[in-house]
């Protein structure tokens, strides 16, 4: 995203080994940083044409310029306490360490919690439900970007709707539907429905799945255990804008 950004050719990072013509040029010996720099103009910015834009150094192939610039914002090269960050997209970004040692890697997530994949998902953007709650009786009320007519649903609504349909009984921790129900409706009176059926919550498993596998590699390569963390940190839209008490619902299925 990057050397598209700056306008560079990326026809090397879908060939073997997968690697930035800035990662090719620094074994080369051809330039001493991974990190790119361009004027406004060129970029075509909507700004004084002659402005100095920097584009940070990637890490690697699949740990890019925005790992990057994570670790600056957090000071990581400065910090004591053992810090982990997660940038979940697509490809989640995952970092572990502290001044003294930071390993990264990367995870295929897939787009689940960026709406992808999904029955009625849709990115952060105005129409999507981004908040879901359900009281006792069973009554679901929503919040929409831009307060407009609900056109699908995205990363931030689909971790509330599941940790709400957990917490009321209406799927067990399985993630299968009570009653056989097929999917359900978040807004059933509405002309537009938008509906989470169960293969929606396969593929969300799916994205959790490789993000926590990622980050038990990530832990056992570094020597550490979960409880030896002091900081975690979510980066990216879905984790800015992420309910962290839906994410992290401990509500149990007494029949599983």
């Amino acid at each position: 995203m990057r050397d598209l950004f700056f306008r560079l050719n990326v026809y090397s990072i879908g060939q073997n080994p997968y690697q930035s013509l800035t990662e090719i040029e620094v074994h080369e010996g051809k330039r001493s940083s991974t990190s790119l720099d361009s004027n406004a103009q060129r970029l075509l910015l909507p700004i004084h044409p002659k402005a100095r834009v920097y584009g940070l150094p990637i890490i690697s192939g699949h740990v890019g310029a925005d790992a990057a610039a994570c670790m600056l914002a957090i000071d990581l090269l400065n910090e004591e306490r053992m810090i982990a960050m997660m940038d979940i997209g697509t490809n989640t970004e995952l970092i572990v360490g502290n001044k003294y040692k930071i390993f990264a890697t990367s995870c295929p997530a897939g787009p689940a919690f960026e709406g992808g994949k999904i029955s009625c998902g849709m990115p952060g953007l105005s129409g999507a439900i981004e908040k879901v709650k359900i009281n006792e009786d069973g009554f679901i009320t929503y919040d929409v970007i831009d307060n407009v007519s609900a056109e699908g649903i995205c990363g931030s609504g689909l971790i509330d709707f599941l940790s709400e349909l957990l917490r009321i009984g209406r799927m067990n921790s399985l993630g299968r539907f009570r009653d056989e129900e097929k999917e359900i409706a978040i807004n059933p009176d509405a002309e537009r429905k938008i509906f989470f059926s169960e293969s929606d919550i396969n593929e969300l498993a799916q994205a959790k799945g490789a993000n926590v596998a990622g980050l038990h590699i990530l832990f056992n390569n570094y020597g550490i255990r979960f409880d030896n963390l002091d900081v975690f940190y979510l980066a990216g839209g879905f984790g800015r804008h992420v309910d962290i008490s839906s994410s992290k619902t401990d509500w149990i299925d007494s029949e599983y």
